[in-house]
């Protein structure tokens, strides 16, 4: 019995091996042209995510309805629950069944229609007294009623979606199984099939003109019945949708509301198209190991404030899916899709008309419900047991936009972790105490009598000026360099760090704002770095990898990867998880914001949360100082190198905290000018002219002009291809060969190959990643800025002249107030602002016609933004046309004399600085 149960095992793994390598083979051909794109209004956007969880850790949901009086009810597992938005909360529960409950009604009379899942529907009271019931139709059980609707004349129409009801579902999506059937029910008369053969009828609503519109979700249609003919036949009105579409709801301008469950992928596609693998696989191996897809899954949520979901161990494909396999780093090619969350405006023609998109990786929503009420959308939101509402009438406020006014960062996080520290109320341990702590460069003093000390479980913002001295005193705490005078202290006892590996021996530990990472071992290997076994398995390291940094709530990242292939963000989310995966006590966050998206900037901030309750002493060097003041619990502040000010955060405003900073009062107010500038010079020449410019995929049909002695800034998201346009016009980027759009400097159409070409015609592009792209970090200052003047001749000079060097260096030097010990004084060892005048001063030093700046002030104190804001203004009074590319929109409205907003590509909006606000810049970028 047991060589016969090893055979069978031993045939099976030959024959899934062979049908795995056959696969790719398989998936060619016209399977990766059958999943439709996802464009127009169907394209992909992240409105979704404005959309705000207004219940959370729900068991289960499936549906919701309202009644006439805007309260809804709720199907949860077991039990339907009433809500009431006004209270913003489940009231009670109200009824509670043997079955997991999934779609609901209600009738003009209030009457309470529920699908049981398995057992039918049964129809009650307001009382929960059962009034009807129906458990089969033409002597074939309802396993699978998934949606109801009441007519006008009270009769009910009911999905039965499959022969199998529960997790048996999808025998029907793997088989092809046309079991489903549409049924037409009058409580007090005779039930009856109206449609049979459906492929997973899933959601229904009452159309126009006595028609039904319903879903079928392995078909991905929309079908149309008309009940008024009979025995009339269902034509299909949308098919070819990119997801499996769930419930349809009428929409209360007119339209429709159409949810997905899950977007398409060529795994799908595969499963749908291949019966006979599907077969053999059913056959021979047991359910759990499937490759099929789950109705009902459960993911982490978009929203990275929220709580993980309670069903973690629900996937979107069974345990045994190949969709998850990955290899050499990259994904294969029957991999599921990794976006998912769609929910779809239709007109009543059933075209669409707008989407709400929810963007992640390896994320599956299950969005099973949708429904409107009073100018607000629900969605239901199965895959992480969370209900959504977003408003959907012009100036109302959104549920997320409400709770952003009403709580700081901190709070919402609080409030959605529904966490408290053990230590709150109670004396915190000192964790680590710097006292006088003193560093010397040569004669000059980086930092000066410095003490410090840092409670166990507590934020400590530490802030300050660009050169004030903060990267030193945590680097001497994390054992980069070692303190000329002083002591660190570190739960009491004293230490004297060699190195930061001695540092992070104690437990203590620092995430640098310039990625330390190696480039050329992949992301496992970095995290593990130091901590590696001495017997090993590389895939174990990969699974325990991706396992910590999915603990952490950055599952998107693949471990397989070279850390160079990752971008800025993820390359600092891994700098964070390494120091988190050595368990330091103290950890020191050097700007760990600056290089992350909002929504990464939101799981930092949560992480931050976590850590704080674990009794991790954290350091926070940041110069928002928002997020200083929302996050911290105490702030020091420092000034030419010594602690001016430190105390509760309470104690401290914007204001106070830049004026300790700068040493004045009226600091800090180079962002009070909004709209249009006081002074602003007549337009004169045209300088550039961009006409349809094309860089796949990033940058689609751009147009737009810059006049000289004009500053033009362009505004927008992430991802919005700003960036892009600018290395192609400067030569850094080469444009599509076909239909790329024309360029034209002066009237003359130009194409650089290469930036050297762009610089000799008068085009300088200084990049947003001054550390990779901008400077020589072991090079001094002057010799960076020679390098400027050196790349303006068009033949290289013999010799290099240090008086010439040291005459342009000096000159840029005072003119931008480089604060440096000498000039030959090594870049890497400048604050951040310095480094950014020194890339600033390499482009001065070129003599522009037309100098593009990309993110201007990023990671750039108070003090150095104005100086910078200085230099550019004075070189448009100079004639030169200056584009100033930057997300931050204060800085925007204070630079421009004409503000271009991009959006997917393209520039979609353009404004004169006294039209320019926030809100219409925003809305442009969003809409």
């Amino acid at each position: 019995m047991a060589e016969s149960s090893f055979s069978s095992w031993f045939l099976l793994l030959v024959v899934s091996m062979f049908s795995l390598m056959n696969l790719p083979k398989m998936l060619r051909g016209d399977i990766e042209h059958a999943i439709p794109p996802l464009d127009g209004p169907l394209r992909q956007n992240d409105e979704l995510e404005a959309a705000w969880p207004v219940l959370e850790k729900l068991d289960n949901p499936d549906d919701l309805v309202f009644d006439d009086y805007g309260r809804g009810y709720l199907s949860l597992g077991n039990t339907v629950g009433r809500y009431d938005p006004k209270r913003s909360g489940l009231l009670e529960t109200e009824f509670t069944f043997d079955k997991p409950v999934r779609g609901l009604a209600l009738s003009a009379t209030g009457n309470l229609a529920v699908c049981l899942d398995g057992e039918g529907v049964r129809v009650l009271s307001r009382e929960g007294e059962t009034l009807a019931s129906l458990t089969q139709v033409d002597g074939r059980r309802i396993a699978a009623a998934t949606s109801v609707i009441f007519l006008d004349d009270g009769s009910l129409v009911i999905t039965d979606a499959s022969e199998h009801p529960g997790t048996e579902w999808k025998r029907d999506y793997l088989l092809s199984g046309r079991t489903g059937r549409i049924l037409h029910w009058n409580p007090s008369g005779r039930a009856r099939t109206i449609s049979s053969k459906l492929a997973f009828p899933y959601g229904i609503c009452q159309g126009s003109k006595g028609r039904l519109l319903f879903t079928q979700a392995w078909d991905h249609s929309v079908w149309e019945l008309d009940l008024s003919v009979a025995n009339a036949l269902p034509r299909v009105r949308l098919t070819n949708l990119p997801g499996l579409p769930a419930r349809i709801r009428p929409a209360e301008g007119g339209g429709y509301w159409l949810s997905f469950l899950a977007l398409r992928s060529r795994m799908v596609e595969f499963l749908r198209k291949e019966k006979s693998f599907c077969q053999d696989m059913m056959a021979s191996m047991e359910k759990e190991a499937w490759i099929a897809p789950e109705l009902y899954s459960s993911a982490y949520d978009p929203h990275p404030w929220k709580l993980p979901p309670h069903t973690p161990e629900s996937r979107l494909f069974a345990p045994g899916q190949i969709g998850a396999m990955r290899r050499n780093g990259s994904i294969n090619p029957w991999a599921p899709s990794r976006s998912y969350g769609l929910v779809v405006k239709l007109n009543d023609d059933l075209e669409p008309e707008a989407s709400f998109h929810a963007r992640a990786n390896n994320v599956y929503h299950g969005l099973t419900s949708v429904c409107e009420s009073n100018g607000a959308l629900w969605i239901v939101c199965n895959g992480y047991g969370a209900l959504l509402k977003y408003s959907t009438l012009p100036g109302v406020e959104r549920a997320s936009e409400a709770v952003v006014k009403r709580k700081t960062p901190r709070e919402r996080i609080a409030t959605f972790l529904a966490r408290k520290s053990p230590v709150e109320n109670a004396e915190k341990a000192t964790a680590l105490e710097v006292i006088d702590g003193t560093k010397y460069y040569g004669d000059a003093a980086a930092i000066e009598g410095m003490n410090l000390t840092l409670k166990a479980g507590e934020i400590h913002a530490l802030l300050g000026e660009n050169g004030a001295g903060k990267s030193t005193i945590s680097k001497a705490i994390a054992g980069a360099i070692q303190l000329t005078r002083g002591a660190i202290h570190v739960t009491g006892r004293p230490m004297r760090f060699h190195s930061s590996a001695d540092a992070l021996k104690a437990g203590v530990a620092m995430v640098f704002q310039e990625t330390s990472l190696v480039p050329y071992m992949t992301v496992a290997q970095n995290i593990v770095l130091g901590n590696e076994r001495v017997a090993f398995s590389q895939r174990r390291m990969e699974i325990e990898a991706q396992e910590f940094l999915a603990s952490l709530n950055f599952a998107g990242i693949d471990v397989t990867v070279f850390a160079s292939s990752l971008g800025r963000g993820h390359k600092q989310i891994v700098e964070i998880a390494r120091a988190l995966y050595n368990d330091a006590k103290v950890i020191i966050f050097d700007e760990p914001t600056a290089s992350l998206s909002p929504g990464e900037t939101a799981r930092f901030f949560e992480l931050l949360e976590m850590l704080k309750q674990r009794g991790v002493a954290i350091v926070f060097i940041s110069h928002n100082l928002e997020e200083a003041l929302d996050l911290a619990d105490r702030v020091s502040i420092m000034r030419d190198g010594k602690l001016v000010a430190t105390g509760a955060a309470s104690e401290f405003s914007r204001s106070s905290i830049v004026s300790h900073m700068v040493g004045r009062e009226d600091a800090g107010k180079h962002y009070t000018m909004i709209g249009r500038r006081a002074e602003r010079w007549t337009r004169k020449h045209k300088i550039l002219s961009v006409e349809n410019l094309r860089y796949s995929p990033l940058v689609k049909n751009m147009s737009f002009s810059v006049y000289e002695g004009e500053i033009t800034c362009i505004a927008g998201l992430v991802g919005a291809g700003r960036s892009e346009m600018a290395k192609v016009v400067a030569g850094v980027y080469r444009r599509d060969i076909t239909l790329g759009g024309k360029i034209y400097l002066n009237g003359e159409s130009v194409s650089y190959r290469q930036p050297i070409s762009g610089i000799r015609d008068g085009i300088v592009y200084l990049t947003e990643d001054r550390k990779i792209d901008g400077i020589f970090e072991t090079m001094g200052i002057e010799e960076n800025i020679y390098l400027g003047h050196l790349a303006m001749n068009s033949k290289p000079l013999a010799f290099v002249s240090h008086k010439v060097s040291s005459a342009i260096a000096k000159r840029l030097i005072e003119r931008l107030k480089v604060k440096s010990i000498n000039m030959r004084h090594p870049v890497n060892r400048l604050s951040g602002g310095n480094q950014q005048k020194v890339v600033l001063a390499k482009a001065l030093v070129q003599k522009p016609k037309l100098l593009i700046v990309d993110e201007p002030t990023r990671g750039v104190d108070v003090g150095a933004i104005e100086e910078i804001h200085s230099a550019l203004r004075e070189l448009a009074r100079e004639g030169v046309a200056v584009v100033v590319i930057s997300s931050y929109l204060p800085e925007v409205l204070k630079l421009a004399d004409r503000v271009l907003v991009a959006r997917r590509g393209q520039i979609v909006a353009e404004f004169a600085s006294a039209e320019a606000t926030e809100a219409r810049i925003m809305a442009a970028a969003l809409f």
